[in-house]
């Protein structure tokens, strides 16, 4: 999704008490002088809410800092300059962690298996009427209405959306494109009839090649790749470093997965403490790698 992050600002994303979703289901935007009078600071944001607990390591913070000013510009878009941009980087950011690089990642590692066809897309249309201002973008999981046809439901559009006739047309593409997929294995490709265009390229780890999906389509490539080289290869690559300067190996369970700079217990450890208060091992001195 293009404004993929922005589902978690509106779904609980605070910070000194600066909102985006209303008890009553109201979403707006924090105005300038709001963020300023909380004193935001997207570094404290990024610290506090969005990166994982186990970077939040002085070293790692410090060349994080100095990446992600580079990478998002944050020092020329500060809230009281354009809160529009604003909140367009933090979401762009959000998304990044969350969703954007490591489905990148994800795609990488099956595009380069034998014999494997992989297919990436972005879809960046917002559902005019779905209630939602039009900052808001494309959130995480708003294609789903697409992909099963609720724009051919009456009791759907009645109860949440009317569609308009661009979204009924965008919904006998998804629809065509997702059944291809699953019966051919090629979503621009049908059984009986010519393919369809534009033709869906193969994802491939050097173009990076993938669909837009809008009202119109658009092939695409190398989307976000300079960010995504930053969450998957240069920060899990400084912490497995910096673990080993400390003369700590890296806990990896596979190498594709983001080392623990700190110790980490599963979750059983944690269900008789729960249960009655007691235990018979501190999880909290049990070292995994899990």
């Amino acid at each position: 999704m293009a404004n993929e992050g922005m589902y978690w600002l509106l779904y609980g994303f605070a910070l000194n008490n600066v909102t985006f979703l209303e008890a009553d289901g109201t979403v707006f935007l924090p105005t300038s002088l709001r963020l300023w009078q909380a004193k935001f600071d997207y570094q404290d944001l990024t610290w506090a809410k969005i990166m994982s607990e186990q970077n939040l390591n002085a070293s790692i913070i410090e060349i994080a800092r100095h990446k992600l000013d580079k990478l998002y510009k944050f020092n020329e878009n500060y809230p009281t300059n354009n809160i529009t941009k604003s909140m367009e980087i933090i979401y762009l950011l959000s998304g990044d962690i969350e969703f954007t690089c490591v489905t990148q990642k994800f795609a990488d590692r099956i595009a380069k298996m034998p014999g494997t066809d992989v297919y990436s897309y972005v879809f960046v249309h917002k559902t005019k009427n779905n209630g939602f201002p039009n900052w808001t973008g494309a959130m995480h999981g708003y294609e789903i209405d697409y992909v099963f046809g609720m724009p051919f439901s009456e009791k759907w559009q009645n109860v949440f959306y009317n569609y308009t006739y661009d979204e009924f047309v965008l919904r006998l593409f998804v629809m065509k494109q997702w059944a291809n997929f699953t019966r051919v294995g090629d979503p621009s490709k049908h059984e009986y009839i010519e393919p369809m265009s534009p033709r869906w390229p193969k994802y491939d780890v050097n173009s990076r090649k993938l669909m837009e999906i809008g009202t119109t389509f658009k092939v695409k490539e190398h989307h976000r790749t300079e960010f995504c080289r930053f969450w998957n290869e240069d920060l899990p690559n400084f912490v497995r470093n910096k673990m080993r300067e400390e003369r700590r190996e890296p806990k990896d369970l596979c190498p594709s997965l983001e080392p623990y700079f700190n110790e980490h217990s599963k979750l059983y450890k944690f269900i008789s403490v729960l249960r009655n208060g007691t235990t018979t091992e501190s999880p909290l001195t049990t070292t995994t790698s899990g």
